[in-house]
């Protein structure tokens, strides 16, 4: 089983960034994205109250009316646990921060539930500072588990 540990925050990746350029990396360390502070801001393309109540839907998860939320498996040895936040503005969904662990399987379904696979994304290591594709970001929460 794929178990991906992370605390990361997920944005709308740019246009005109292309996050296939930066995906055949097989270097241990991250290949960031080029991203400037500048290019960070697009919302995702879900609104807030749409993020929520697909949030909502997913099994063993628990959501707040702020945005906040956790999803927790069943107790065992291969227990896991996802907290995270919605943060919106102006109506619109900005980013979303996801911390924890869990399987492949799981994080495909937070995913999914921000548009994925249609939405492009980004991944933003909170602890790393720098912008990640889909791909690179998978690779770097597999290795922390």
């Amino acid at each position: 089983m794929n178990t991906y540990r992370f605390w990361v925050h997920v944005h709308a990746l740019p246009r005109g960034v292309d996050a296939a350029a930066r995906e055949a990396s097989s270097a241990m360390a991250p290949q960031p994205l080029p991203i400037t502070a500048a290019d960070v801001g697009e919302p995702l393309p879900i609104g807030f109250e749409e993020a929520y109540a697909r949030l909502e839907l997913m099994e063993r998860m628990y959501v707040e009316p702020d945005g906040s939320f956790v999803q927790r498996s069943g107790q065992g040895p291969s227990a896991w646990q996802v907290e995270g936040n919605l943060y919106d503005r102006a109506g619109h969904l900005q980013y979303v921060e996801l911390k924890g662990s869990c399987p492949r399987a799981n994080f495909d379904d937070l995913l999914r539930a921000l548009g994925w696979p249609e939405a492009r994304l980004m991944f933003q290591p909170a602890a790393e500072g720098l912008y990640l594709s889909e791909s690179e970001f998978r690779r770097f929460a597999e290795r922390q588990a």
